[in-house]
């Protein structure tokens, strides 16, 4: 029941007027791709940076507290350039991305990556500041965890047009 209800609103975006943009102007798809990656980058490689801070990377020169500070704007600013790009790639071939495996495993990443970086939130950013010396050893493996996840979603969805 809930995958005939993906694949019927897969059928409708890829059928939408928007889809259709997408497809008939030689520009979208291309300038979708520019703004996605660049997104990606900003969104994937400030992730990347914290939790290598976090992990005790740059402990010298730059603190816990100061590091989340500058990087998590970026990766801010990167999810809002990657999401909707995201889905102007999506949509013109809806239905086929949505049964392909390494797009099913790369949004199922994506999601516990974004949900991962939330509960990072809410649990530590108070504590930040007393982390100079080193994070606890729950954060230490949630960083491992992201550094995990962010990896996948960037190989599952590189893979995608080749597998």
């Amino acid at each position: 029941m809930i995958a005939e209800t993906v694949f019927a609103w897969a059928g409708a975006a890829e059928t939408s007027a928007l889809a259709a943009a997408v497809r008939m102007q030689p520009w979208i798809y291309p300038a979708a791709n520019l703004v996605h990656v660049l997104g990606v980058s900003l969104l994937v490689g400030a992730i990347m940076a914290l939790d290598l801070r976090l992990l005790g990377a740059f402990r010298r020169s730059l603190p816990a507290a100061g590091a989340v500070d500058l990087l998590v704007p970026v990766a801010v600013v990167g999810a809002i350039l990657a999401v909707p790009s995201g889905i102007l790639l999506y949509l013109p071939d809806a239905v086929p991305l949505t049964g392909h495996l390494l797009m099913q495993v790369k949004a199922g990443l994506l999601v516990l990556g974004l949900a991962n970086a939330v509960a990072f939130h809410l649990l530590w950013h108070r504590r930040l500041a007393r982390w100079d010396a080193g994070a606890p050893p729950v954060a230490r493996a949630q960083s491992v965890f992201s550094i995990a996840i962010w990896l996948g979603v960037l190989s599952c969805g590189r893979l995608i047009a080749y597998v």
